[in-house]
């Protein structure tokens, strides 16, 4: 006895559900590059905001505006004679 059976059904079958984790896989891929460009650009703000940070530090507390501020505050601790 000779049993032929018909495989196109299940061919079918698994060739939906590749194309199916095809588009699955695209879209992941997808959505990792959109996630780097999302963490270069923190990255990048995050510099900025470090130098930002730094230049402010500098304008304060290297500023002679702050020295004239301090030794007045020195002064005025100075007990009166």
């Amino acid at each position: 006895m000779n049993i032929v059976t018909d495989n196109s059904a299940v061919i079918e079958a698994l060739n939906k559900r590749i194309e199916k984790l095809e588009s699955y896989n695209a879209g992941l891929a997808n959505e990792s590059c959109e996630q780097q460009a999302k963490i270069r650009e923190l990255e990048a703000n995050q510099e900025r905001a470090e130098k930002l940070i730094f230049e402010l530090h500098e304008q304060v507390y290297d500023s002679e505006y702050l020295d004239n501020q301090v030794e007045l505050y020195e002064a005025l601790k100075e007990p009166k004679p």
